[in-house]
């Protein structure tokens, strides 16, 4: 009986190649946000963390659905019922909300960056760690 002989580099080309087909293929990113000409929260849902230092001191996060201008939790929570809100433009990526819900009130800049993220400034500020991130379809 004859030894069919393969060299381990073929044989491993080969496997990668036949593996190639059946491998997910990479998650594409979306288009870098251009900040600067942005004129209006884009529309979609973000999960928002709020650290809370002026009530209890402690983070939640809610989602919020944004559009044209106008903010709304998507579901309502027993600490803080129906969040709702509206957005004015700053300028440059830069914009002013005004949040109100059951035993919360909070004006907020929130500035975006290219990756659809926006970090979130309490006034006054207050040292707190916010920010919205946008949820994107399929997550």
């Amino acid at each position: 009986m004859k030894t069919l002989y393969i060299p381990r580099r073929s044989l491993l080309l080969c496997l990668l190649l036949g593996l190639a087909g059946t491998l997910p293929a990479q998650e594409s990113k979306p288009a870098p946000l251009d900040v600067m000409t942005l004129a209006a929260v884009p529309d979609g849902t973000y999960q928002v963390t709020l650290e809370l230092k002026q009530l209890d001191g402690t983070a939640a996060t809610v989602a919020l659905a944004a559009k044209d201008g106008i903010l709304a939790s998507t579901t309502e929570t027993e600490r803080f019922g129906r969040i709702q809100g509206r957005t004015a433009f700053i300028g440059n990526g830069v914009f002013m909300v005004q949040l109100k819900g059951k035993g919360y009130m909070a004006t907020q800049y929130w500035v975006f960056r290219p990756d659809g993220t926006a970090a979130i400034k309490e006034i006054p500020d207050r040292g707190e760690k916010q920010s919205a991130v946008p949820v994107r379809a399929g997550r």
